[in-house]
């Protein structure tokens, strides 16, 4: 079966209400911080808030790729690098980081961005 019959986007489809997602994940935060029945460490409890406070790194990758799209890469350097920080394990986010701090290759990420914007 194909992968893209069970799942497909569309203009209406949870896929695409990204702001209401990022209001709901922000719910869930802050009721985590409020939880006494949760322990968390510093560090995690620190992530928490500045995740409060910087909002959805998947915001982030959006306006970046957005940007790249558009050809502003210094728009799209600055809006990777807050969702790297946000997403320090996500190794694909870092390397696009570094790719657009290389002189010429945002020509090339936009290509490669647009191709899969069409495929999906």
């Amino acid at each position: 079966m194909d992968p893209q019959a069970l799942y497909r986007r569309s203009g209406d489809s949870l896929s695409y209400r990204t702001e209401q997602m990022h209001q709901d994940e922000a719910t869930v935060f802050r009721k985590l911080l409020a939880e006494s029945a949760v322990v968390l460490t510093t560090g995690e409890r620190a992530w928490i808030d500045r995740r409060l406070t910087l909002g959805s790194p998947l915001a982030y990758i959006q306006r970046g790729e957005e940007a790249l799209l558009g050809g502003d890469r210094r728009t799209a350097v600055k809006e990777f690098v807050t969702a790297s920080d946000l997403l320090p394990s996500n190794r694909d986010l870092r390397r696009k980081v570094r790719l657009l701090q290389v002189p010429g290759t945002t020509r090339a990420l936009s290509w490669v961005q647009s191709r899969r914007l069409r495929q999906t």
